[in-house]
């Protein structure tokens, strides 16, 4: 996976947690600022933020991100992932 100018890995999952986790780990090392695992069983997000451990969001929880871009919660972004 080519992250070396990636600065945001947004992913949407369909595949068990810890088969990714490696490559998210890969993209932070190699200069990813902030990563998302969309949990859309479970409604939550773990967030990694640079060299940070995971934190987990859900429900009205405001999403860190990037760009300014502000009040972005796991309520919004779970009612994004179900509109087709």
């Amino acid at each position: 996976m080519g992250c070396r100018t990636a600065s945001l890995l947004p992913i949407v999952l369909t595949i068990p947690f810890f088969a990714i986790q490696n490559k998210i780990l890969h993209c932070l090392i190699n200069g990813t600022q902030l990563a998302w695992l969309i949990d859309i069983q479970r409604k939550q997000i773990w967030v990694w933020e640079q060299s940070e451990l995971p934190l987990i969001y859900s429900g009205t929880d405001k999403l860190p991100t990037l760009f300014n871009i502000s009040d972005l919660t796991v309520e919004m972004v779970m009612a994004m992932t179900q509109q087709r």
